[in-house]
């Protein structure tokens, strides 16, 4: 440790203040400028936690499955209102029942309004005999179309796609 230390202390700083200002995010793996992979000692001086192998084989997987989730997060919506109206939680406790889809509030409620926007959805204001007035949202008939069209190209892409997945599945667990 005290070896790496001295390194640290005597490194060229000028060096290490470009190559801090060059890299492409602060915990990223390479330079902006040249792409070379980042040293152990840049990790050092710049005080930014050193990514672990499986931090490095994990996240593009993670982020492959966020983007895939957001993608199909508006048919599932859709596809969800296809039956009738509903308010915004059931909504969210369907797609979590139905598709095992967890969805936050903070999500499915801005997706809502931009959808009413877009005149795919509408809603109603709904006094219950309980509680506070509920927002139930319905399919327009514009919005049953996009869902049915939505649907038709979801099921062609995904057969496709599992036939291309086919080699895969003799390899797989």
């Amino acid at each position: 440790m005290e070896g790496l230390l001295e390194e640290v202390q005597t490194a060229n700083r000028d060096d290490a203040h470009r190559d801090f200002h060059s890299r492409s995010d602060v915990g990223g793996v390479r330079h902006k400028m040249n792409q070379k992979l980042l040293t152990p000692r840049y990790y050092v001086i710049h005080n930014i936690c050193m990514p672990t192998s499986s931090d490095q084989t994990q996240e593009p997987t993670d982020k492959w499955e966020i983007q895939l989730r957001k993608g199909s997060l508006e048919l599932a919506i859709l596809a969800s209102l296809w039956s009738g109206k509903l308010y915004g939680l059931e909504i969210i406790r369907r797609l979590e029942e139905t598709s095992s889809l967890i969805v936050p509030e903070a999500t499915v409620y801005p997706l809502l309004n931009r959808l009413k926007a877009m005149g795919m959805v509408d809603a109603d204001w709904v006094s219950g005999t309980t509680g506070h007035p509920r927002k139930y949202y319905h399919l327009t008939t514009s919005g049953r179309r996009r869902a049915l069209e939505m649907a038709r190209f979801w099921s062609k892409f995904s057969r496709n796609l599992d036939r291309v997945l086919t080699p895969l599945r003799k390899e797989g667990p």
